[in-house]
């Protein structure tokens, strides 16, 4: 046996009983000598019929060990392949709440392996890992003791694209009556409870469809409706075998009688020919965003993947992108407010490079002896500071709490602190930790601010609300940053007379020079209405 392996390789048991059969021996022949072999059995995993994946210790965890392995999952066991092919479209990880959607295997079914279960084995053999990725929470990984490195910092960019791609289905789906109006369920509408389930299986998006193919009648002569079901991915090619897991979740449905008929859609950014016409084939309906929403957004969705991906460099050079995108995207209903926060990111990064100089990273991952964290904006000045920003970009109506503003001080703040002063790199750096926010802040977390502030001595804390920002961009000339923090976060900018600004040198007041749009420090708060009363034509 052992000669065979190391002839061809790892391989499971049914394909080393077919080559001794090819040599002469018969099946019960076979099989005995299987039974004695020294070989190594992986555990963990069962092939169907029982068959086991045999190799040498001495091939273990190296290349052909994985592709060996990979190779017989997809040839012999679809549950597993299904889950496999799905995690590598997908970058090789995906966040924990929605491997159950996309691995293609029930929650619970019988006759079926459930995405626990499958879970569960891949772990066993170290094929998959689960691993916390800043930013994203617990995630499954395609790990292979290493063999495969999965792409974790494309992954927060992917999920905030594919978040407004499931916010234009369900915008489509509600205007075309395609489900009910209200009902249509998202996958992280409430991260904290299971993902929509239509039967057995997990998916992206669910609505109940009274459309009247779809419809059934009850004994009672009621209405039943059926399903409109979608699964999404951005940022890959969905090949057939990535198509597969989507098959395989209407199949097993299929076979449920008592589940109601549904309308099911695959949306990917590209599909190969073979996976398109095996989607086809099973009666399934496959599209592009271009084929269902136009090239305008389609465009928007494949920009914002891009920025989002290359977004130090996009502060850097193309901030006017913001604008872009609010406006091909901005019309799908939440899409706004799902990119304001990752897209003020970029607005901070380009304004602190241009005004205090340095160099910028963003969504900079760290981690340290109090744990793993995310940087919003990190700036460097080599020698000199180290600058981290923690971005918030809300609607200016909005009020950070003291929960919020605890978390970043006992929370966020020491575990960065942690990975990043102990670097030989930063030896002789001051460090500085800053809140910036569009919004406005609560009066307790205010107060927890300034007390933090005056009591840390190992490093300088600050923030800036709506009104400090605006007064900080207005420093970058010749740019649009202003008009684009009005435009998306402020909306009336005129409403930010009302609030203060509570800097690092204490309270301030401000104006607003309707002329230039810019926020100037230094009438008082009691003389800004007058003036603003007095000038000619300001409601026209």
């Amino acid at each position: 046996m052992s000669r065979l392996l190391a002839l061809h390789g790892p391989c499971v048991s049914s394909s080393l009983i077919e080559r001794l059969e090819a040599e002469g021996f018969s099946a019960d022949a076979a099989r005995q000598r299987l039974r004695r072999s020294t070989a190594k059995r992986l555990s963990g995993l069962v092939f169907p019929h029982n068959s086991r994946f045999f190799y040498l210790n001495s091939d273990y965890g190296k290349p052909k060990f994985w592709d060996a392995l990979l190779r017989d999952i997809h040839i012999a066991s679809p549950a597993y392949a299904s889950a496999i092919a799905s995690l590598q479209a997908r970058g090789g990880i995906v966040p924990l709440r929605h491997f159950s959607t996309v691995c293609g295997a029930p929650i619970k079914q019988k006759g079926q392996i459930s995405a626990d279960a499958v879970l569960q084995r891949l772990k066993a053999v170290r094929l998959v890992t689960e691993q916390d990725v800043p930013g994203v929470g617990a995630c499954v990984a395609l790990y292979g003791e290493g063999y495969v490195v999965p792409n974790t910092d494309g992954l927060k960019a992917r999920l905030i694209t594919e978040k407004i791609l499931l916010l234009a289905v369900k915008d489509w789906a509600r205007k075309l009556g395609i489900a009910s109006y209200e009902k249509i369920r998202l996958r992280d509408d409430d991260p904290s409870v299971m993902p929509p389930q239509v039967g057995t299986v997990a998916w992206d998006l669910t609505g109940p469809s009274y459309l009247q193919p779809l419809v059934r009648r009850g004994a009672d002569n009621k209405p039943k409706p059926g399903f409109f079901v979608c699964d999404v991915f951005t940022g890959g090619v969905a090949d057939e075998a990535a198509v597969q897991a989507f098959v395989r979740k209407n199949s097993m449905l299929s076979s449920l009688k008592r589940v109601g008929p549904r309308w099911s859609l695959l949306v990917a950014d590209e599909f190969t020919r073979e996976g398109f016409r095996l989607g086809r084939s099973h009666g399934l309906m496959l599209a592009t965003p271009s084929t269902l929403f136009g090239r305008e957004v389609a465009t928007g969705l494949a920009k914002l993947l891009h920025t989002l991906s290359k977004a130090a460099a996009m502060a850097i050079h193309r901030p006017e992108v913001l604008d872009e995108l609010m406006e091909s995207l901005g019309r799908i209903e939440g899409a706004a407010a799902n990119m304001r926060g990752a897209l003020f990111e970029l607005l901070v990064g380009n304004c602190v490079v241009t005004i205090d100089g340095g160099n910028i990273d963003l969504g900079k991952r760290v981690a340290g002896t109090k744990g793993n964290a995310e940087i919003d904006v990190f700036r460097v000045r080599e020698g000199l500071e180290v600058w981290c920003y923690e971005c918030k970009g809300y609607e200016s109506s909005t009020r950070i709490s003291l929960d919020e503003i605890n978390h970043w001080l006992h929370n966020r703040i020491p575990a960065i602190h942690s990975a990043i002063a102990g670097e030989t790199r930063f030896q002789n750096h001051s460090f500085h930790y800053e809140f910036w926010t569009t919004a406005s802040f609560e009066p307790d977390a205010l107060a927890a601010l300034k007390a933090a502030a005056e009591g840390t001595k190992k490093y300088k804390i600050g923030w800036k609300d709506g009104v400090g920002v605006r007064n900080y961009a207005a420093k970058v000339k010749g740019s649009t940053t202003v008009k684009m923090l009005d435009k998306f976060y402020f909306k009336d900018p005129i409403s930010l007379l009302s609030k203060k600004y509570d800097g690092e040198t204490g309270l301030k007041e401000v104006n607003l020079d309707l002329e230039l749009g810019d926020l100037l420090v230094g009438q008082s708060h009691v003389e800004q209405p007058k003036k603003l009363l007095s000038l000619p034509n300001q409601n026209k």
